[in-house]
């Protein structure tokens, strides 16, 4: 059996004006590598403003492949560009960590998705169990909704230990921010939607791939830490439109008829939930940017990202 010795990880970690950031998750990285692995790290600047991405280039140059996009594309467009860089440099497994998180035992990490793939070979996405920075708890998934969504998709998530530290699940979905890819699988289900621009592209590109006969998995190994920075989110940021919008998006394109209306009809109620819940906490800005993604997901919208460029443009958002 390849115990992965010839296998080649690309590691796509992508800055858009961030340099602190960015730099204390490559450092995390490249401080505990992994012999058993042949790795390329490509770092993508998403045409960043501040000159985080020439400062990173400097200080990174021996270590990374750096490339600029030469222009925003969001998560979506910076990790593909990534992503056809890693394919075309024959890279046999691909991981894409956002530029918040820092990693203690990288190499463990490296082992952990090896393991799963050669666990199983229907497997061609993994997740992950990410903590909160500053607290150091699991960070908590999607809740209710999802268990039941997951049910109605028949995915059974009892977990299954492959070793006594670490244990998978099978999930419908699992979070985008450190999350592992099988080439082969991109190769049949393609990139992530691009339309998507930020926000629930890993619903979309996890639906694909189980509509596609590929499981997705999650792992838990007690030994590996992956810690997420967590900042409190404004009501100016755009993350309250995209995440609305782009959950009924990503089911729309992947989900049978029933199916997916009947996971609409909750989702919404969560939504208004959430629309009240801002509104009587003095911050209408935020409940106005869920109903228009409400408006622009169910009136027939499709996830266009142009719509909400043009919208920030002219401060409508």
């Amino acid at each position: 059996m390849n115990k992965g010795i010839n296998l080649k990880f690309g590691i796509i970690i992508l800055n858009w004006n961030n340099y602190e950031d960015t730099k204390k998750c490559l450092n995390s990285i490249l401080s505990s590598g992994s012999k058993c692995f042949d790795t390329e790290i490509y770092l993508i600047d998403n045409n960043s403003q501040d000159g985080s991405g020439i400062r990173l280039k400097e200080e990174f140059y021996n270590f990374v492949k750096f490339y600029n996009t030469g222009g925003n594309k969001g998560y979506t467009g910076g990790n593909n560009f990534g992503i056809l860089k890693a394919i075309e440099n024959k890279c046999d497994y691909i991981l894409i960590l956002n530029n918040d998180l820092e990693i203690e035992n990288f190499a463990l990490m490296l082992k952990s998705i090896n393991e799963v793939f050669l666990f199983n070979s229907q497997i061609g996405i993994i997740g992950f169990q990410v903590f909160d920075e500053k607290i150091k708890i699991p960070l908590k998934n999607a809740g209710r909704i999802n268990e039941i969504f997951t049910k109605m998709l028949k995915i059974d998530t009892t977990p299954i230990n492959l070793n006594k530290n670490m244990k998978i699940s099978y999930q419908k979905a699992v979070c985008g921010c450190a999350i592992g890819f099988r080439v082969d699988c991109l190769k049949k289900i393609g990139l992530f939607d691009e339309d998507f621009f930020m926000y629930a592209e890993e619903q979309d590109i996890c639906l694909r791939a189980i509509k596609n006969n590929w499981r997705v998995a999650k792992i838990e190994n007690e030994n590996l830490r992956i810690y997420r920075k967590i900042d409190p989110v404004s009501d100016k940021q755009l993350i309250w439109y995209y995440n609305t919008r782009n959950i009924f998006c990503a089911y729309k394109k992947n989900i049978p008829f029933l199916k997916r209306n009947i996971f609409f009809i909750l989702q919404c109620f969560i939504f208004i939930k959430q629309m009240m819940y801002y509104l009587i906490n003095f911050r209408p800005l935020i409940s106005y940017k869920i109903l228009l993604g409400l408006k622009d997901a169910l009136i027939g919208t499709s996830c266009h990202k142009d719509k909400v460029e043009n919208l920030e443009s002219e401060n409508k958002l």
